[in-house]
């Protein structure tokens, strides 16, 4: 059974080592006796693709999902957005980082509009207000180069940073504070094979 994150390369190595976490991981692990899991790493097109084309059975996304082409189970795991900014901006003397200052910056941002018009939504503005300089859709290595550059502010999960910040940035929570939901996707319709009816029936039982 295959299963696709659309997690940069660097959390997609996590999930393989220590699972989603340890929260979400336990029910694959009461099944790793029985079914072998391959995983994969991906953007969320790549993720889209193979999903649609059937090549994987499900795959770990970030809300929000297409619910009218899959079907999906949200997992406990949240997702923090905040800012990565050099410590000697300005902005870095804050605590945090509010609505007004978000609308007021550059931002480096992920390509996926669904999170795009989460971010606008919670800023309380049209997504075209946003001045976006640039957008990603995984983080290859470090993303601390385009801040030192001044290409804009990365505007990312705290969790798809590494845990040991560059000594010449930071990273500021956004407040009020925004998290994005994981789940588990699959595609509406599916035909599964029994080891993956296995494992969703698992999944949703538990």
């Amino acid at each position: 059974m295959q299963l696709l994150t659309d997690w940069p390369d660097k959390q997609a190595a996590k999930f393989e080592t220590s699972g989603i976490s340890e929260r979400s991981y336990t029910p694959m692990q009461s099944l790793s006796h029985t079914l072998q899991f391959q995983f994969y790493s991906g953007d969320a097109t790549d993720v889209s693709e193979r999903l649609d084309h059937g090549s994987l059975d499900f795959a770990v996304m970030l809300q929000p999902i297409d619910s009218i082409k899959y079907e999906f189970l949200s997992l406990p795991d949240r997702s923090e957005w905040g800012i990565l900014m050099t410590k000697k901006d300005p902005l870095a003397s804050k605590k945090s980082v509010t609505k007004d200052d978000l609308k007021s910056i550059p931002l480096i941002m992920h390509q996926r509009i669904g999170l795009q018009s989460e971010i606008a939504h919670w800023a309380g503005t049209d997504l075209e207000n946003l001045n976006i300089a640039a957008t990603y859709n995984v983080v290859h290595g470090s993303p601390v180069p385009f801040v030192q550059q001044g290409l804009g502010y990365f505007l990312t999960t705290r969790d798809l940073l590494a845990p040991v910040l560059d000594s010449e940035v930071c990273f500021l929570s956004l407040e009020p504070k925004l998290s994005t939901q994981l789940a588990l996707v699959w595609k509406k319709h599916a035909v599964f094979s029994k080891t993956a009816e296995m494992f969703i029936k698992h999944i949703i039982k538990n």
